[in-house]
């Protein structure tokens, strides 16, 4: 079998990657991802940032051959990173908002694999 064949797309979700990062899991991550990369898969990441940008824009950028979407998530990375301020009604529609960044990601791009990286990433 050709190496073609082998190849895989496999999507990472956490809640940062580098050069954000508050401990050693960001870091795990990227090795992840490099070493997989390196080996031929095709690899994204949908991590989050807090950024001078509208709310939930997507901001896209590489880490070498692996592709980065950085979901802004001001509100939640500097006023409320537990989401307890939202009430029901806002936890919904912040669950709808993220529920749509995916599903636009993924229109073009399925993964056959993806990993999640339990954190304060909120859904």
């Amino acid at each position: 079998m050709s190496a073609e064949k082998h190849k895989l797309r496999i999507w990472q979700i956490a809640e940062l990657y580098p050069p954000d990062y508050g401990g050693g899991a960001a870091i795990y991550v990227q090795d992840i991802c490099r070493y997989l990369a390196e080996r031929g898969h095709d690899v994204r990441v949908l991590c989050t940032e807090a950024a001078d940008s509208p709310a939930y824009s997507i901001r896209t950028e590489y880490d070498g051959p692996v592709r980065i979407d950085r979901l802004n998530l001001p509100h939640f990375r500097l006023k409320d990173p537990g989401g307890w301020m939202l009430g029901m009604r806002g936890w919904r529609e912040h669950q709808r908002q993220v529920i749509e960044v995916a599903e636009r990601l993924l229109e073009d791009w399925i993964p056959d694999l993806a990993a999640c990286r339990r954190g304060k990433l909120r859904t």
